[in-house]
């Protein structure tokens, strides 16, 4: 064995060495990057709230790395919050989460709606039958509303790995739904509030009658 063989052999494994450190380095660097972050609120008021949020595509890595951030800042509200939109955290995307405990959901869902992420979220009303109810904000703290929402709704969306899902929900589901798709299209709650005299500050509300957490 030559000496020169030798050092090819060690020039060799080198560069392999270096690659692997690079690609290791380069995955590090990536799932740093899909840590979720805690982000800011916005509040009513703010421009991003009035505005029609745009499509997105699920492949696109940013939207991936605010879907981690979207779930970072909703664990973040402790369960005081049972769905929060993408303008809401002052980014004009088209994603929303949610999650309703059991205690809030009709026999549909006996364990509750789980935490899921919609993309590109839509929905059509299954009947003309509208219901009244409670809902909050936290775009809007310390104030609730009673809204009408339809009762029964049919719902698409794409889900982060960009598959198509469909579903059939009610009653409080079913608004949670409606409420959080409305933040797309730059609609709060208290804009489809058909009477203000049932508007007010939540302390007071909740001192004469059982409510949801707010949305």
């Amino acid at each position: 064995m030559t000496m020169s063989f030798i050092i090819n052999i060690l020039v060799g494994v080198i560069t392999m060495v270096g690659v692997a450190l690079t690609c290791g380095a380069a995955e590090v660097q990536e799932t740093a990057q899909l840590q979720g972050r805690i982000l800011k609120v916005a509040q009513m008021g703010h421009p991003v709230l009035a505005r029609k949020a745009e499509i997105v595509d699920p492949k696109d890595h940013k939207v991936q790395q605010f879907v981690a951030d979207l779930i970072a800042t909703f664990e973040d509200t402790g369960g005081t919050a049972v769905g929060l939109a993408a303008p809401q955290l002052h980014v004009s995307s088209r994603i929303i989460i949610v999650w309703v405990p059991k205690e809030y959901t009709d026999p549909s869902y006996p364990e509750g709606f789980p935490m899921t992420v919609m993309l590109n979220p839509s929905y059509e009303s299954l009947s003309d039958e509208q219901v009244l109810g409670w809902e909050g904000c936290v775009s809007l703290p310390g104030m609730m509303g009673e809204v009408p929402r339809y009762r029964r709704i049919q719902y698409a969306y794409q889900n982060p790995q960009g598959d198509t899902i469909t579903g059939e929900a009610e009653d409080y589901v079913a608004r949670v739904l409606q409420h959080e798709i409305d933040h797309l299209d730059g609609i709060m709650y208290v804009q489809r509030i058909s009477d203000m005299s049932r508007f007010g500050c939540v302390e007071e509300v909740r001192k004469y009658m059982k409510t949801p957490p707010s949305n």
